[in-house]
């Protein structure tokens, strides 16, 4: 594995000792950074699930993923707001690197544009004939009522063969196509740390 996973329940595994670093929101959001990096072939990654207090001197860029959730305006200036705090640097715009020490990078999912989640960004990638497949599906069952999109996903999930019951087993598993366009930006995002911390 050339990702190194960690959050602070796993002491075990404490310490940021790879050069690039991103933090996300939870597991999910986590598992499928790391099966993007995986599926890309690099190295030199730490995805750790939030923010820790202590760096230590050998993580050269710092990547946070924020989920859109209602309003994508209002993550962006969160984010940036709690890198002020830290004293880091602050991008000028998502995905794109902040020079400093470390160098810093701020990703919007599913963008910077669109509300929601990890969720809606891998629905992007999901085959649209099965995609409607369970819209007619959570119908059924919903009676019509507007269906969340994490049960959206894992009823898709669920219907795979072999079938994943999250977004987390289907990173770890390889079922997500991490070729698509989907992830063009999430891509763009991780190779950009990845040149900051080498370059």
């Amino acid at each position: 594995m050339n990702v190194k996973i960690t959050s602070r329940e796993d002491p075990r595994q404490a310490g940021f000792d790879h050069p690039s670093l991103i933090l996300v929101e939870g597991i999910d959001d986590r598992s499928v950074a790391a099966g993007l990096i995986e599926h890309e072939g690099l190295e030199g990654f730490q995805v750790h699930d939030m923010r820790d207090p202590s760096f230590e001197s050998n993580v050269k860029t710092l990547g946070l993923v924020r989920d859109a959730d209602d309003n994508p305006a209002r993550a962006w200036t969160s984010s940036l707001n709690a890198l002020n705090t830290a004293g880091l640097s602050l991008p000028r715009e998502p995905i794109v690197i902040a020079a400093g020490n470390p160098s810093i990078a701020v990703m919007i999912v599913p963008s910077h544009e669109d509300k929601g989640a990890i969720e809606e960004l891998c629905m992007r990638s999901f085959d649209p004939n099965r995609i409607r497949c369970v819209g007619r599906y959570m119908e059924c069952v919903n009676e019509s009522r507007e269906v969340a999109t994490k049960a959206f996903v894992q009823a898709y999930l669920a219907g795979l063969n072999p079938l994943c019951r999250d977004l987390g087993i289907a990173a770890k598993k390889g079922t997500l196509d991490f070729s698509h366009e989907a992830f063009n930006g999430l891509r763009r995002f991780v190779r950009n740390l990845r040149d900051a911390a080498v370059g």
